[in-house]
């Protein structure tokens, strides 16, 4: 852009000539339409800007649901471990408990039942 030559230095109350008033004015429509010029400019970068935040946003929405999605299969995985791992040392210790009962644990000692049924019958005789 061409750079007016400044004006002349005047005494107050002298008219500006002509000449000096279109070239203020020409220089103020050029003023307004680089104005315009960078309002516009700053619209399309608000516009790009958002555009961007608007695909960061879904990007991590994105990540954080994978990573979310990945530590639920995890857990359910470790919980179904957790939960068979105790279903397995019930079922064993029930099994024990049974060996116990019915005397199988060690074949030297009567078996429970018949002990308790021992025991049934003197308390029975008792009363």
């Amino acid at each position: 852009m061409k750079r007016p030559t400044p004006a002349p230095i005047r005494l107050a109350g002298q008219p500006a000539p002509a000449e000096d008033l279109a070239a203020l004015r020409e220089a103020t429509r050029q003023a307004h339409e680089v104005l315009t010029d960078l309002r516009r400019e700053r619209r399309a970068v608000e516009q790009l800007v958002a555009g961007i935040e608007g695909r960061v946003q879904r990007a991590v929405k994105d990540l954080i649901e994978t990573a979310v999605k990945t530590q639920v299969d995890e857990l359910g995985k470790t919980t179904e471990r957790a939960m068979d791992a105790a279903v397995a040392k019930v079922g064993r210790e029930f099994d024990r408990l049974e060996r116990i009962f019915t005397g199988r644990d060690d074949p030297k000692r009567p078996p429970l039942e018949d002990l308790i049924r021992r025991m049934d019958a003197t308390a029975d005789g008792r009363r």
